[in-house]
């Protein structure tokens, strides 16, 4: 009596093969850059990289006494971004220290001021001058908070998405963009 051991040894070969190719992790499918291949200074928006020209930083209280601090940034104009030459990008958070921060709402992190909270606003423009402003919503993600050469530093390293919260005439804005940044200041 002759076997087929070799029919059955080819079918056990391609199930392997195939179950071993369907559950291999693809890294390939997420294009985002990691901070770490995302340049300092740098902020990212969906598809599209900013880098800083400037920034002012900004000390404060609320009406209750509580400190706060705000970063504004503008970044250079780049023609890479296709109509998105450039982008404002604006990161307020509860207290002048360092530390892990909760990136909250703007909402959340005025109303929770003794909380350590950061809310990110991320405006976005086009060569006429249009606009469209996007903001973070309540998540639990962590924002960290250094300080280099006096400035405070904002690192976010991994992605949290920011929702358009208005249109200053820019023709069809995406709902929300993907963001993270790396050492901003």
């Amino acid at each position: 009596m002759k076997t087929k051991t070799f029919p059955t040894i080819c079918i056990i070969l391609l199930v392997t093969i195939f179950s071993s190719s369907c559950n291999k992790s693809n890294d390939d499918e997420n294009n985002f850059p990691s901070p770490s291949i995302l340049a300092k200074n740098n902020w990212l928006l969906g598809e599209y990289v900013y880098s800083r020209s400037n920034s002012v930083q900004v000390d404060g209280s609320y009406t209750n006494g509580k400190p706060f601090t705000i970063i504004n940034m503008e970044s250079n104009i780049t023609s890479d971004n296709g109509a998105f030459l450039a982008s404002n990008l604006q990161i307020s958070f509860n207290t002048s220290t360092v530390g892990d921060y909760i990136i909250k709402s703007e909402s959340t992190t005025v109303t929770e001021d003794q909380l350590k909270y950061l809310d990110i606003q991320c405006e976005i423009i086009n060569e006429a001058g249009n606009s469209a402003l996007y903001k973070s919503q309540d998540t639990n993600k962590l924002a960290k908070v250094s300080l280099v050469n006096g400035k405070l530093v904002v690192n976010i390293p991994e992605q949290i998405i920011l929702v358009l919260s208005s249109n200053n005439g820019l023709s069809h804005p995406p709902e929300s963009f993907l963001f993270m940044c790396n050492k901003v200041r």
